[in-house]
C-alpha cells in the first residue's frame, strides 16, 4: 500500500527539481536585461527591461514554489507566476506590434545590405531591441562589473553619443541590428547571412572614391563601427565598409566573407582601385592578415588597430613576399586589457625583419578603446600615412588587378 502513495511524491518531487533547475539557469540570462529598465535609451528597450523583469518575477516564484510546503503559501505564489507571465506576454505582444519596420535601402550614408534572403528573423529578441540599448547594457554591464575594464564614464559617453547621433539623423537610423548572428556563432549554427554595413558618402559627379573594408572584433557587428569612420569618409573620401562575421573569429570563412562584401560593393559604388585598404580592429587583424594574403593585389596598405596578429601566418613566405616593400600600419595602446603590447610589439619586429614597410605607432596611456578614444588622432595619421602610401607605386598591373 505504501509504494502506491510514492508514485506521485516522486513525480511531484521531480518537477519542483526540474522547476529549480530551469530557474537558476535562466535568471542569469534574464536577469542582466531587466537593468534596460533603468539604463535604456528608446522605449522599446524599455518595454524589452520591463518583460525580463516580470520573467524575473515568474522565475522567482518558481524558486520559491520548489521550497514551500504550505498550501496558503503556493497558493499566493502560483497566483504571482501566473500574473507576472501573463503581463510578460501583453509587453511582448506590444513590443512586437510597435517594433518598426526596418527602413527601404539606401545608396548613400549609414546603409545596412544583405547579399540574399536572409536576414534576422522578426521576431528575434536580437532585432526587437535596438542596438543602442543592446550596447548601453554590455557597456554598462562590461564597465561596472568587469574590473579590468577601466575608464567606464569615458567609454559610455563616447559609444552613447555615436549611438545618439545615430538616432538623431533621419537619414542613419532605424538600422536593424545584426547581433543575431554573433550569437548563432557562439551556439555553433550557421552564422553567414552575406551582410555588411557601410558608410557611404555621396559621390561628387565623375568622382571615384577610395574604399576601406574594415572588419570588427570578437562580440559582432555593430552599426556604429562605419559610422565612426564618417568624418574620415567625408573629409578623404572613402567609402567604409564593414562586413559581418559572426562573432568575429575571422579564421574560418573570413575570406570569403570579405570577397562577397567587395564584389557587391564595387558593383555599387564607384570605386578608384588604387585607393583601397584593409583595416581590422582586435581579431578583425587576423581577418586582415588572411585576407591582405588572398588578395594583395586588391590593396594599397594593411591597417591593424589593437590587433591579434599571429607570428606564423605574417612569417608565411607568401605573405611576406606580397607585402614586402609596401604599406602596413599598426596602433596599440601600451594599457590594453585585451591585446597586449607584449604580443604585438614581436609581431610588428617580425614584419619589419621581413623588410615590410611597417608603421607602428603606441598610444601611451590608451587600452582597447582607442579606436574610439582617440579617432580624430588615429584619422589624421591614417589620412597622412595613406598620402605617402599612394605616392608609392602600386606593386600590381592595373590589368592584372580586379575593377
Amino acid at each position: 500500500m505504501v509504494e502506491p502513495a510514492s508514485v506521485p511524491k516522486q513525480r511531484s518531487w521531480f518537477r519542483r527539481a526540474l522547476g529549480l533547475g530551469l530557474a537558476l539557469l535562466l535568471v542569469p540570462l534574464v536577469a542582466p536585461a531587466s537593468l534596460l529598465v533603468l539604463v535604456a535609451e528608446t522605449r522599446p528597450g524599455r518595454l524589452f527591461g520591463g518583460i525580463a523583469c516580470l520573467i524575473l518575477m515568474a522565475l522567482t516564484s518558481t524558486l520559491v514554489l520548489s521550497r514551500t510546503e504550505v498550501p496558503a503559501s503556493r497558493s499566493y505564489w502560483i497566483a504571482a507566476r501566473l500574473v507576472a507571465v501573463a503581463a510578460a506576454a501583453v509587453l511582448v505582444i506590444v513590443l512586437i506590434r510597435t517594433s518598426p519596420e526596418p527602413p527601404p535601402e539606401r545608396s548613400t550614408g549609414l546603409i545596412s545590405r544583405f547579399l540574399g534572403d536572409r536576414r534576422v528573423p522578426a521576431y528575434s529578441p536580437f532585432r526587437l531591441l535596438p542596438e543602442i540599448d543592446q550596447v548601453k547594457l554590455g557597456v554598462t554591464l562590461a564597465t561596472r562589473f568587469v574590473p579590468w575594464v577601466s575608464r567606464a564614464r569615458t567609454i559610455r559617453e563616447i559609444t552613447m553619443g555615436h549611438y545618439r547621433a545615430i538616432e538623431a539623423d533621419p537619414a542613419a537610423r532605424g538600422l536593424e541590428p545584426v547581433t543575431h548572428f554573433a550569437v548563432l556563432e557562439m551556439l555553433g549554427a550557421d552564422f553567414d547571412s552575406g551582410h555588411y554595413f557601410a558608410y557611404i558618402p555621396r559621390a561628387r559627379p565623375g568622382e571615384s572614391l577610395g574604399a576601406i573594408v574594415f572588419l570588427h572584433g570578437n562580440g559582432g557587428n555593430f552599426q556604429v563601427m562605419p559610422w565612426a569612420w564618417r568624418s574620415f569618409a567625408e573629409r578623404y573620401r572613402f567609402v567604409i565598409l564593414g562586413p559581418t562575421h559572426g562573432f568575429g573569429f575571422w579564421s574560418r570563412g573570413g575570406v570569403e566573407a570579405v570577397d562577397r562584401v567587395w564584389q557587391d560593393a564595387r558593383t555599387r559604388c564607384s570605386i578608384d582601385p588604387d585607393r583601397v585598404y584593409l583595416a581590422g580592429l582586435s581579431d578583425g587583424g587576423v581577418g586582415v592578415t588572411q585576407s591582405g594574403l588572398a588578395h594583395p593585389d586588391r590593396y594599397r596598405g594593411l591597417i591593424y588597430l589593437s590587433p591579434t596578429m599571429h607570428q606564423e601566418e605574417l612569417g608565411n613566405p607568401d605573405f611576406v613576399r606580397a607585402w614586402k616593400g609596401r604599406p602596413v600600419l599598426v596602433f596599440q595602446g601600451d594599457r590594453d586589457w585585451s591585446v597586449s603590447k607584449t604580443t604585438v610589439d614581436p609581431a610588428v619586429d617580425l614584419l619589419g625583419s621581413k623588410g615590410v614597410d611597417v608603421d607602428y605607432r603606441i598610444l601611451p596611456g590608451e587600452d582597447h578603446f582607442l579606436f574610439f578614444s582617440r579617432s580624430n588622432e588615429l584619422f589624421d595619421a591614417i589620412g597622412q600615412w595613406m598620402a605617402r602610401a599612394e605616392l608609392v607605386p602600386f606593386p600590381f598591373e592595373k590589368a592584372g588587378r580586379e575593377p
